[in-house]
């Protein structure tokens, strides 16, 4: 029956044009889902609609019946349109049921900007409390770093920073880094590069305490990635020229 009412109204969208087809393009949308979603949003847009069809949109990724897939593909079809605003309310709800490194997540980064207001921080933090695992929650720490929560992180880290080499630690110290609290992350550095055996993770702790004038923690990071690798050149320059901050020439 489904594929005779299909038949049909593809007859009717070529004989009598988009507009006659627009009310049952829209019964199709809400009782089908899908491809035909996009069909009324198309006929809408083809008609000068554009508010409608971006309206229909909406509802259809808020409502039941579409996989997330879908959802994100409205989600960027609405920014197509330029209705920013709305596609920031579509990837806010898709985002809530997904985890830190979601594709929905990224997105709605993206359209916060470098400096999220304080409400998005605030959700940002929430997710970040109520992550399942410490992989997460380092996760949604490090966006909340990167969006100018640094101190808010900071925070929730040093309640729980967890074990030195684990993830919490790591984004207690991008915190620390971030605030450019030398003390306390000199003494963090510490404690990760002893138990830090990851040449790339070595290199951005490495980093850390080079950016932040921590010569003897810069140079602790270098010498034991040169154990690994005797001849990374970026390590062997990194760690003389930390060695001579420190006057050991």
């Amino acid at each position: 029956k489904r594929e005779q009412r299909e038949a049909l109204l593809y007859q009717l969208q070529e004989s009598a044009g988009p507009a006659a087809a627009l009310p049952y393009l829209r019964d199709f949308a809400e009782r089908y889902g899908g491809p035909w979603v996009f069909a009324y949003a198309d006929t809408l847009e083809q008609l000068g609609r554009l508010d409608e069809a971006v309206d229909a949109l909406a509802r259809a990724a808020l409502g039941p019946g579409l996989n997330e897939e879908e959802r994100r593909a409205i989600g960027f079809r609405i920014l197509e349109a330029g209705r920013i605003a709305r596609a920031t309310e579509v990837f806010e709800v898709l985002a809530a049921r997904e985890p830190a490194n979601g594709p929905a997540v990224q997105q709605l980064l993206y359209l916060w900007g470098p400096r999220p207001v304080p409400e998005q921080l605030d959700w940002l933090a929430l997710r970040a409390e109520g992550a399942p695992d410490a992989e997460q929650r380092a996760l949604w720490l490090d966006h909340l770093i990167g969006g100018g929560g640094a101190q808010r992180a900071l925070d929730l880290a040093a309640n729980d920073p967890g074990p030195p080499d684990g993830p919490v630690f790591g984004s207690y110290l991008n915190a620390l880094a971030a605030l450019r609290l030398r003390t306390p992350l000199a003494e963090g550095l510490n404690l990760r590069i002893l138990v830090e055996d990851r040449v790339d993770a070595l290199r951005h702790l490495g980093q850390i305490a080079g950016f932040n004038q921590l010569p003897a923690q810069s140079r602790a990071a270098y010498e034991k990635l040169l154990v690994q690798r005797p001849d990374d050149r970026e390590a062997l320059r990194e760690a003389g020229l930390a060695a001579s901050a420190e006057g050991d020439y």
